[in-house]
């Protein structure tokens, strides 16, 4: 293992630790909120308020941290082909319907649906075989952009400029 597939692998136990920990953060505030629920009188108003946001901001640096891996992992085929990173990226925002709709905003879904049907479609197009497998080899030349990988470049420079403009919106919504 080269030096810099040891970074990669690195990078990406790093990520997986760090969103482990957010979710054990969300579990944790989720046991706050059913304890609230369960003993109304227990909590002032003004808890329950603050437990709230605490979720909502919870779960908006969790659906960040999952946009800024998948714009990583996309952004890392511009120089070369990185399969595991395609792989090991997040495939969907990893919260429920529910949750989405309760604590976002209509403006907010709507960038986060855009967002992940922009990453399941460049995926579906130039990264999932026949057999449901991340490609690993493409045919062509990545130093003249031939070929499949040519395409996969090209389509992974529009895309990260897509999902950059997505991740703008959001954070600054």
């Amino acid at each position: 293992m080269n030096l810099f597939e040891t970074a990669i692998t690195i990078a990406l136990f790093l990520i997986f630790i760090i969103t482990f920990f957010q979710f054990l953060l969300s579990i944790k505030l989720f046991k706050s909120l059913n304890i609230q629920k369960n003993n109304p009188t227990e909590v002032s108003p003004s808890s329950g308020k603050k437990l709230e946001q605490q979720l909502k901001e919870e779960l908006t640096l969790t659906v960040l941290l999952k946009m800024f891996t998948v714009r990583n992992a996309v952004h890392k085929q511009i120089g070369n082909v990185h399969a595991k990173a395609i792989e090991l990226a997040p495939h969907d925002v990893g919260i429920s319907e529910v949750l989405l709709e309760k604590h976002f905003s209509l403006e907010e879904q709507t960038m986060i649906r855009s967002f992940w049907e922009l990453f399941s479609q460049y995926k579906a197009s130039y990264w999932i075989t026949k057999n449901e497998k991340v490609k690993t080899v493409f045919t062509g030349d990545i130093e003249k952009r031939s070929g499949d990988v040519g395409r996969m470049i090209l389509a992974s420079e529009n895309l990260v400029k897509k999902l950059d403009l997505l991740l703008i919106e959001m954070q600054n919504s």
